[in-house]
Order: C-alpha cells, then sequence, then structure tokens
C-alpha cells in the first residue's frame, strides 16, 4: 500500500485519468490519417504517448510527410476536436474524488501534454475549473513526458516540493515522467492504454482502476 503521509499536492494528468476521452483521440488519428490515404500504424499509439500536441502535430508531419505546417495541423485538430470535448464526460466517481481532496485542504492541479485551451473548455463544461487554479501544459515547457518538466513546474507553481506531490496518472510515460521528476504516482487503468498496463503496474507506487478505489486509500 502506498504510504499518502506527507503528501501536500495532488497532481491530475488531464486526459485518460479525470476525462474519458482516449477513444476520442484515437479516432482523431484514424479520421485525419483517412483523409489523407494514409492507413494508421499500429505502433502510432506507443510513439506518440506523452508527446505534447506540438510535437505530436510535428511528429506526424515529419512521419507521414505531411504539407500543412504543424500550426495548421494544430488548428484542424482544434476545429474537430471542439465540436465533441465538452460533452465528453469525466471518468466515475472523479469529481467526487477532486472535491474531497480540496475539502481535505490539497492543493490541486493539472499537468497534461493536451492544450490549455481544450483542458480549460472541458473544465468549464462541467463547473470545474474552480478546483485547478493551476495547468500546465506539455507546452508550457516544451517537452512532453516523460520528461519530468511538466511535473516539476506543476510543483513550482503549487509552491510545493516534489517529494511532496502525488501524482495520478494513465499511462507508462506519465508515470514515468512523474516518478523521474521525484514525486510519488498511482496509476489508474484505462482500456486505452491495456497493452502497457502490466509494465505501469510495475512502476507505478500504486495502482487502481477507477477512482472509489482511489477514494479507500485517503
Amino acid at each position: 500500500m502506498i504510504d499518502l503521509k506527507g503528501i501536500k499536492g495532488i497532481i491530475f494528468d488531464f486526459d485518460g485519468t479525470l476525462l474519458d476521452s482516449l477513444g476520442m483521440w484515437k479516432n482523431l488519428d484514424i479520421e485525419y490519417l483517412n483523409q489523407r490515404g494514409i492507413s494508421k500504424p499500429a505502433d502510432l499509439g506507443h510513439a506518440i504517448e506523452g508527446l505534447s500536441f506540438n510535437e505530436t502535430a510535428s511528429y506526424f508531419k515529419n512521419r507521414f510527410s505531411i504539407e500543412e505546417s504543424v500550426d495548421e495541423i494544430v488548428s484542424h485538430w482544434h476545429t474537430y476536436i471542439e465540436e465533441v470535448y465538452p460533452s465528453l464526460p469525466f471518468k466515475a466517481s472523479a469529481k467526487n474524488f477532486i472535491e474531497r481532496r480540496k475539502k481535505e485542504g490539497y492543493k490541486l492541479a493539472i499537468a497534461t501534454s493536451n492544450s490549455k485551451p481544450l483542458v480549460k473548455m472541458a473544465l468549464e463544461d462541467k463547473m470545474m475549473e474552480r478546483f485547478f487554479p493551476i495547468i500546465v501544459t506539455s507546452d508550457d515547457v516544451g517537452e512532453g513526458k516523460p520528461s519530468p518538466n511538466v511535473f516539476l513546474e506543476t510543483a513550482k507553481r503549487l509552491q510545493i516540493h516534489p517529494s511532496d506531490c502525488l501524482v495520478i496518472e494513465d499511462t507508462y510515460m506519465g508515470v514515468l515522467g512523474a516518478k523521474r521528476a521525484g514525486m510519488k504516482t498511482i496509476a489508474i487503468f484505462d482500456s486505452h492504454n491495456k497493452e502497457r498496463w502490466d509494465k505501469t503496474l510495475k512502476l507505478a507506487d500504486g495502482t487502481v482502476t477507477h477512482f472509489k478505489q482511489l477514494e479507500a486509500m485517503f
């Protein structure tokens, strides 16, 4: 059992951890490539896991010889995502977990590879933006996960030492980045990441399959 004594701040990943959105991202990849006559390769999910929004666009441009600029690719993705993103649900019991931790005095933040406007859009739709005054993206620090920088910058803005932070993540790369930052980690299962779950189990300090199980740890 993970020891949570001394934890002052909880840093959440967003997509796949709080928001049930990974299926949408996979559909976006397929649709975007299909429109250009390209079949999605089997290794694409692993290749882009943890990359920032701009890093992912750059990866697509280089790997698939896309003529559009990185900015144009990002703009195209935003247009598609903004139509469906706000309606995507939070993971079951995630809202209750957040509300309880806030009442208990934990500082809360989000460290994500997604873009800040999209994250804010989803939080506002769920009326949850007040819980997360600090949102740090991988683009803010110039590197995606598993670089520890997005987590270290989040801890800095929270004014909490990294060792006093708990990170809740759903991906192997996210957990690895948090561990490199010197933070405690709990991995939460998402079916879209099941292929690497066994590997994630070995790396994280604790693992759960849903937020009710996570609640029981506090």
